[in-house]
């Protein structure tokens, strides 16, 4: 789940968030806007044979698969 990600790398701005948003108004979503490292060539050709829309992809905030269909973060 994306805020267990947030938590276990950035507690602290984690807590901040808690504290500043009512506890039903806080979610934590995951986003890659390319959906893998570039620190290879394969990988970099690759970022550049298709567009950013067909790499990126969200991770709802109960968990799961990643859902390629970036619109869900506006629903």
């Amino acid at each position: 789940m994306p805020e267990t990600v947030l938590r276990n790398r950035y507690p602290l701005l984690l807590q901040y968030a808690r504290s500043n948003w009512q506890a039903g108004a806080l979610q934590v979503w995951g986003l890659s806007a390319q959906g893998f490292g570039l620190d290879t060539i394969e990988n970099q050709d690759k970022y550049l044979d298709y567009t950013p829309a067909e790499h990126a992809y969200v991770i709802l905030p109960t968990g799961g698969e990643p859902v390629h269909d970036l619109s869900r973060l506006f629903d």
